[in-house]
């Protein structure tokens, strides 16, 4: 009996044939999307291999190279994912009307499911990649901060005086502000004794942001140690010009395309974070994107495509990228495909974290 890898095999003319198909129709999507001069090398290799380890997934050397090539999508602001479920589901479509003209086997819907399996580890394997990419580019600028003595002791001192039983901190999971008042135990010449918190965030050699009681100022601290039931925090300096996130920001779990649109043309990039009210999109070029300048942006959530006006808050360099901030103007129905996607993946991550 054939086993499942060998099923597919069965049809190898139609897989030859199919080859050249879905090569022209990335490249018709990528017209159609006014993206194929971004396209960088030999996009006919690329398809090629992309081709070949979907239909061999097991090519460990191939799939090296399909994850730098999913990568290098990514730095040209290329909605990959976006443009490769859209085929899949073509290809599915094609696959089960080549199988019902031909005479039944009673195998058909092994193969069909078979395809489907490796369509969706492509699929995976696109998160995965995106996942890494956007771990490379995150905003890191307070975790490796320098120590300074005068101002760690400062911040001791007025911890200290206050008397404060409780010590208000908050870290940072890619963009995700998780904060988490603790009991304050002790306060020495160098650290901060307090319970830990019950996130995974808050683990050894991280850098967290602690509260100055009455000074309503945030300070960089290192936790030096997690033991048992307690945290050691040692304060490194202030966190000058640090504001918390007004709301809750969320980062998505798996890759989502923007598309702004300015008064010179469109701008492309993926989604790096959302709250009720804001947008941060990662993309290679920010053209002359400038704060309060006016624009529209879409993106596709789970329960919908969302199309609003915006107003750029900030563009930020973001290690050979950049970081553009938006406010949006959400209406009614924009306004509930946000906040139910933003709750739900409040949730998800919170479990995440949890210890």
């Amino acid at each position: 009996m054939a086993t499942a890898t060998d099923l597919l095999k069965e049809d190898k003319d139609f897989f030859e044939e199919y080859k050249e198909k879905f090569a022209k129709k990335f490249k018709e999507k990528l017209i159609e999307l006014e993206l194929l001069k971004k396209v960088e090398g030999n996009l006919d290799f690329i398809l090629q291999t992309f081709y070949e380890v979907i239909l061999k997934p097991s090519d460990k050397r191939k799939l090296e190279l399909v994850k730098k090539f999913i990568e290098k999508f990514h730095q040209w602001d290329i909605p990959i994912r976006e443009i490769l479920v859209q085929i899949f589901l073509e290809f599915l479509e094609d696959y089960i009307a080549y199988l019902k003209g031909k005479a039944c086997t009673g195998l058909e819907i092994k193969k069909v499911k078979q395809l489907a399996e490796h369509l969706d580890s492509f699929i995976n394997l696109i998160d995965s990649v995106f996942s890494e990419y956007l771990e490379q580019l995150k905003l890191k600028k307070f975790q490796k901060a320098v120590f300074e003595p005068k101002e760690a002791g400062e911040i001791l001192k007025l911890i200290k005086e206050s008397g404060t039983p409780h010590l208000n901190t908050l870290a940072v999971y890619k963009n995700f502000p998780v904060p988490c008042k603790v009991p304050l135990f002790s306060v020495t010449d160098l650290v901060l004794k307090t319970k830990k918190c019950p996130y995974k965030v808050f683990a050894p050699n991280e850098t967290v942001f602690v509260m100055v009681p009455k000074t309503n100022r945030w300070a960089l601290a290192e936790i030096t140690n997690v033991q048992q039931e307690y945290m050691y925090l040692k304060p490194l300096r202030y966190a000058k010009d640090f504001k918390p996130p007004k709301g809750v920001r969320v980062f998505p779990e798996k890759e989502i395309a923007v598309r702004i649109e300015t008064p010179e043309g469109n701008i492309f990039g993926y989604m790096d974070y959302v709250s009720f009210e804001e947008l941060g999109v990662i993309t290679s070029s920010a053209g002359n994107l400038k704060e309060d300048t006016r624009v529209k942006v879409s993106f596709k959530l789970p329960l919908g495509e969302v199309k609003v006006s915006a107003t750029v808050k900030g563009v930020k360099k973001l290690n050979g990228t950049y970081l553009v901030e938006l406010e949006l103007e959400p209406d009614h129905r924009a306004e509930q495909l946000i906040s139910r996607y933003v709750l739900k993946r409040q949730q998800e991550i919170m479990k995440e974290l949890k210890i």
